[in-house]
């Protein structure tokens, strides 16, 4: 006769299995429903889109606290073709920029006092570069949010089950949603692309902005039509071994199918520099 101490023990375990089978089937579900993300806002074809970028520093040895070169932007996307067009809001004396988003090639109006005709620069992160990836073309991403807004969902899809809470139920612009946070690992959300330039793509532009680690924190509000209503991504951009930097990314999405029409520059009016930091001094320079 099985002592009752043991039955009780025996009876706690199985109750503990059922327990965790049912949290772990909560979560996939819920992780499942972050990885779908990008496929729910193609469907949806189109929306409204706020980022605001937010730097800070981590570990800081010879440098001063880092500052957003844009803080604050808005315009919209088309998730269906992957492109997207943003308004510089803030800080003030960027007013007036215009970004463009191809999947994951970024462009940045070219300075007045750049050489050349072309008004536009691009990088295409697709593109492996002829000079490898090195400090300087990091320290030119400190602060820079450069993660459109249909690449950063590429990178949901790689939301780890286990990792995976809902925090609670909000209401953002009218609409009800469920706040979720977890973490996503890069390298899993590469390994879901099939196309190699793309996936390739994907990990070159983590490694110009200096983001090494594989896990990466997020939050994400999901709407009840299962749309993306806002997502942050918590990264961390390492200069070198005395210098660490954190860049939170905060896209909120409204209007979904709205009219919107994002015409890239004209290819022969573009300008593909060799490497990050010309791309990005290009934008920068002025004239003396």
């Amino acid at each position: 006769m099985t002592p009752p101490r043991t039955r009780t023990a025996a009876a706690l375990a199985a109750l503990l299995l059922v327990a965790s089978a049912c949290s772990l089937g909560e979560k996939e579900e819920w992780a499942e429903t972050v990885r779908n993300l990008r496929e729910e806002a193609s469907a949806a074809t189109t929306a409204r889109v706020a980022l605001t970028v937010e730097a800070r520093g981590i570990e800081i040895t010879g440098r001063s606290e880092p500052e957003a070169l844009f803080s604050e932007l808005a315009g919209e996307a088309d998730f269906a073709a992957q492109t997207a067009r943003l308004d510089v809001r803030a800080p003030k004396e960027r007013r007036g920029t215009t970004l463009y988003f191809d999947d994951l090639a970024f462009y940045l109006p070219r300075s007045e006092a750049s050489e050349g005709a072309q008004r536009w620069g691009r990088m295409d992160f697709t593109v492996e570069p002829e000079d490898d990836i090195a400090t300087r073309d990091v320290n030119e991403s400190i602060g820079l949010g450069m993660v459109g807004p249909s690449a950063a969902m590429l990178f949901l899809e790689g939301m780890l089950t286990g990792s995976i809470e809902r925090v609670t139920s909000e209401e953002l612009d009218e609409t009800q949603t469920a706040h979720y946070r977890g973490r996503f690992s890069r390298d899993q959300a590469a390994r879901d692309i099939e196309e190699e330039e793309r996936r390739e793509g994907l990990l070159r532009l983590l490694e110009v902005m200096g983001v090494s680690a594989d896990l990466i924190d997020a939050d994400v509000w999901v709407g009840v039509d299962g749309l993306p209503r806002r997502f942050i991504l918590h990264l961390e951009q390492r200069l070198d071994r005395n210098n660490l930097f954190g860049l939170t990314l905060t896209y909120d999405l409204s209007d979904f199918g709205s009219d919107v029409d994002v015409e890239l520059p004209d290819p022969e009016d573009t300008l593909i520099p060799p490497r990050f930091s010309e791309f990005v001094l290009d934008y920068l320079r002025v004239s003396v």
